[in-house]
């Protein structure tokens, strides 16, 4: 793979876009390099497992490569791109699942789909309360508040990616800070930690996207 380097690095996505599938090869190559921290950091929120992280991530650009050439960019590259992200951690997942789950996918907490003990660097008890928080919201809440809050995607952007009108995705948004709350009153150790915890979504969700 060439090196960013190679093609100016002020070019944005739809430039690199439209030059990759002109044959421009180092566009396709600068266009991967720049959305592959971010895909393997979306995965990296859902497991503990690293060859996992890096197995989905992979599975995600190749099946990118395979569908570049249907997109129709009616949407974002991000959009697009996060939305193969999405299908191939829904795929997983359905591949894995207890026989004994049944509610879909979506609607799962990832701590149910994951159980494994998640573990992190994070020294701050309040940002590691946050982080479990998000674990204990449906799979595609968090999803939504990642892009939303983290990726400070638009939320007819998080509409492509979740497949949902942008109405829906609106008022998913005004709810996810009363799941938010609840989760942190059951979690929080004592009344200071509550106290504490208890900062704008908007604000926690820079400092988590900070630290992972």
């Amino acid at each position: 793979m060439l090196p960013c380097s190679a093609v100016s690095s002020d070019s944005n996505d739809a430039e690199l876009l439209a030059r990759w599938r002109l044959g421009d090869t180092d566009a396709a190559d600068t266009l991967m390099e720049r959305n592959f921290p971010r895909i393997k950091a979306f995965f990296a929120h859902k497991t503990s497992d690293r060859d996992l992280v890096q197995e989905l991530t992979q599975r995600t650009f190749m099946r990118c490569l395979d569908k570049v050439e249907s997109f129709q960019q009616r949407s974002s590259f991000s959009s697009f791109l996060y939305g193969i992200a999405r299908f191939i951690l829904l795929e997983h997942f359905r591949d894995h699942r207890r026989a004994e789950q049944h509610v879909p996918i979506e609607e799962t907490p990832l701590v149910d789909l994951d159980p494994t003990p998640f573990s992190m660097v994070e020294r701050n008890s309040e940002r590691k309360l946050l982080i479990h928080v998000l674990r204990r919201l449906p799979l595609d809440l968090q999803i939504l508040v990642e892009l939303y809050f983290f990726e400070k995607m638009s939320a007819r952007q998080v509409s492509e990616v979740l497949e949902l009108a942008e109405g829906t995705v609106r008022g998913r948004i005004r709810t996810c800070r009363q799941q938010i709350e609840r989760h942190i009153h059951d979690l929080a150790e004592s009344p200071e930690q509550l106290e504490s915890t208890m900062m704008t979504l908007s604000t926690w969700a820079q400092q988590i996207r900070d630290q992972v």
